[in-house]
């Protein structure tokens, strides 16, 4: 099995926490795997609730970065034109 970074497997294993699921190391590290090395994987109930968290925390994080980009953009372009 292919080597999964550890700060991946922390921050995913307290948004599993925070969210009320917990699992084994062992089994963190699969999900993990699967997540990172074979998306496409469907067959397994816990891993479908594994993506779920992790993709709607990642969605959540690109928003947030998303609405200070254009903060910013907004901001410069007031200050160049007044």
């Amino acid at each position: 099995m292919r080597i999964v970074s550890f700060d991946y497997l922390k921050e995913a294993y307290g948004l599993l926490n925070a969210n009320g699921t917990k699992v084994s190391n062992k089994r963190l590290r699969r999900m993990a795997y699967l997540d990172v090395h074979q998306n496409n994987y469907t067959a397994y109930e816990l891993y479908n609730n594994y993506k779920k968290i992790v993709n709607s925390e990642a969605a959540n994080n690109q928003l947030m970065v998303l609405v200070i980009v254009i903060g910013l953009i907004t901001a410069v372009m007031l200050f160049i034109f007044t």
